[in-house]
């Protein structure tokens, strides 16, 4: 697979998140679900940005994304 149909999966992902996050009522599951939408699109700029494989200082900070 290559660079851009990644960073175009994690976009899928991203755009995901973002929908149940549409129709979520509870507030901190909606906040949950937004804040991974983000990661996933910071993961796919930085995909598309990058010269191969993420970085483990990338991989950590998109890590810690989602557990917040």
């Amino acid at each position: 697979m290559s660079r851009r149909e990644v960073a175009a999966s994690y976009r899928l992902n991203a755009a995901y998140c973002f929908d149940a996050a549409r129709v979520t009522l509870e507030p901190g599951r909606r906040l949950a679900l937004l804040n991974m939408a983000q990661a996933w699109t910071e993961l796919a700029d930085l995909k598309q940005k990058s010269e191969g494989d993420l970085g483990d200082k990338d991989l950590q900070k998109a890590r810690s994304a989602f557990k917040d």
